[in-house]
């Protein structure tokens, strides 16, 4: 009895890794790592051509979004997320964000 039980609990454990292994983190800010499938939902929200084979406007898209992931963090940290003059920073940013994928 208990060895199926130790059977069906080590089989979860491992489906459970091979799961995340299939979304692994793409970097980490603050130890909160960013995984590949919030990058690509990020991406393809944004990427209005939808020219995902083209791997210079995929990284240009990866670079932006790292330095957003980096300055809300730092709004974190600081406790200015909640500012107005942060929250217009942040939609600015976001819009540059869209834009520089239109073209």
């Amino acid at each position: 009895m208990y060895f199926r039980l130790i059977i069906i609990i080590s089989l979860a454990i491992l489906n459970f890794e091979s799961i995340a292994q299939t979304n692994p983190v793409l970097f980490s800010i603050d130890g909160n790592g960013v995984r590949l499938k919030e990058f690509t939902n990020a991406f393809s929200k944004n990427n209005l051509q939808n020219i995902t084979e083209n791997k210079k406007i995929t990284r240009d898209f990866l670079d932006k979004y790292i330095d957003y992931k980096l300055k809300v963090a730092e709004a974190y940290k600081l406790n200015l997320y909640k500012s107005d003059k942060f929250k217009e920073l942040i939609t600015a940013f976001k819009d540059n964000l869209v834009q520089s994928n239109i073209f």
